[in-house]
């Protein structure tokens, strides 16, 4: 499950390149998080968080 979810996620960016750099930076994040706690709803929802938190930073003049 957590696989396609990476897949379905990552498919835009790598595609487009807009947004590869947040997009890598969060899941380097939310797998070392998986790794270290290895609770998922934790790991995905921190890495959420930054992805969005990231986009916003990028947006802002």
């Amino acid at each position: 499950m957590f696989g396609l979810l990476v897949v379905y996620c990552l498919r835009e960016p790598l595609t487009k390149g807009a947004r590869l750099v947040p997009a890598l930076v969060c899941t380097a994040v939310t797998v070392a998080l998986q790794l270290w706690k290895r609770q998922m709803m934790l790991s995905m929802a921190i890495g959420t968080g930054l992805y969005m938190l990231l986009l916003r930073l990028a947006a802002l003049p």
